[in-house]
């Protein structure tokens, strides 16, 4: 994986929750505040595959190690993605 590119999105995206999670306190908008706390659980849980993989791909001495952490990366990368988007909604309709 490029090398630190996907933890600082994930850092990013984990401030950007702090931000989202003031504001739906101070609203007292409960089904926003449920949301970002399940996004971020996700995210941490993207966190420690993240690491996971990075290990896993210094490691990888066979042709099959390196095949199985080359698919661990598409899963991380499309689940990333889509907790992107989840958050993308999440923001707009907070804004609604």
């Amino acid at each position: 994986m490029e090398e630190g590119k996907y933890d600082a999105a994930l850092d990013k995206i984990g401030i950007l929750y702090d931000e989202l999670e003031e504001r739906a306190r101070s609203g007292k908008d409960r089904e926003s505040l449920d949301r970002i706390m399940e996004l971020d659980r996700q995210r941490r849980a993207l966190n420690d595959r993240l690491t996971q993989l990075e290990e896993d791909q210094a490691g990888a001495r066979t042709s099959a190690e390196k095949q199985q952490a080359g698919k661990e990366e598409e899963r991380l990368k499309s689940d990333l993605r889509s907790l992107f988007a989840e958050t993308e909604r999440l923001m707009n309709d907070m804004e609604q």
